[in-house]
């Protein structure tokens, strides 16, 4: 394993809004109130990102609809929560709402294996990150064949919040 700040690999291959799609199943844990346990979500996740606007369907484990995320052009986010529809103006204001941080900004980049200039990065022997630092963010990735450059798992957490994608396919338009 190396470890350095950036790899000339990966910046190579960055290309600023990039759109792709993805397919995976999800494993979200935060903690809970006060003293209660932390709390667990798990379903299925489909993801359609363009460089203006990003959508997320959150399905449970047997594909039903739990939520549809959006955000707009504009930047603003749309959630809708199989009830109501709610719309912040901000990423954080949208974390306010769903009470944990979902970096979403990042997450774009990471689940790409991606995790920027800035972050102190573990690369294997293919130079593909492995593990990495980031705003206090540790990002670990796994990979289904050697040749793959794009990740087939990724696990963020940070504190007591953790985040588990399993990606079960790659669309890049």
């Amino acid at each position: 394993m190396s470890l350095s700040a950036s790899s000339p690999a990966m910046d190579a291959e960055t290309v600023a809004g990039e759109a792709f799609a993805l397919e995976a199943r999800f494993s979200l844990t935060y903690p809970g109130e006060k003293m209660e346990a932390p709390k667990q979500v798990s379903g299925r996740l489909s993801w359609r990102h363009q460089a203006d606007r990003d959508e997320w369907l959150f399905a449970d484990p047997f594909g039903r609809g739990i939520a549809r995320l959006t955000r707009q052009p504009d930047g603003r986010f749309t959630l809708f929560d199989g009830k109501q529809e709610f719309v912040e103006d901000s990423p954080q204001a949208l974390e306010a709402r769903i009470g944990f941080p979902l970096p979403l900004a990042e997450l774009v980049d990471w689940v790409r294996a991606r995790p920027g200039q800035d972050a102190i990065v573990e690369y294997d022997a293919a130079e593909r990150p492995w593990r990495a630092r980031k705003s206090g963010w540790l990002l670990v990735y796994r990979y289904a064949e050697e040749a793959n450059r794009l990740p087939s798992q990724l696990e963020a957490s940070l504190e007591q919040f953790r985040l588990k994608l399993v990606i079960k396919s790659w669309e890049m338009p």
